[in-house]
């Protein structure tokens, strides 16, 4: 999926996607955190932006809304 993705060679593995953003993000015992599933709610979209901006490195990025914009406004 081309809209959210860890940058695999700046992600430190500290878990702070998986803290606000669990069921989005996974970190396994080896290699950089994961995406698992895209945001399916605004709910999930405002945790993945939250695990976005609380990045360190700043691995998490993401393209434009996954979630139509009209939908984050209710």
């Amino acid at each position: 999926m081309s809209e959210l993705s860890i940058h695999p060679s700046t992600c430190i593995r500290c878990g702070a996607c998986v803290v606000f953003a669990p069921g989005i993000f996974a970190v396994d015992a080896q290699g950089p955190a994961r995406v698992v599933r895209p945001p399916a709610t605004p709910e999930e979209e405002r945790r993945t932006r939250a695990a976005q901006f609380n990045c360190p490195t700043g691995s998490v990025r993401l393209g434009r809304s996954l979630v139509p914009e009209e939908a984050l406004s209710s």
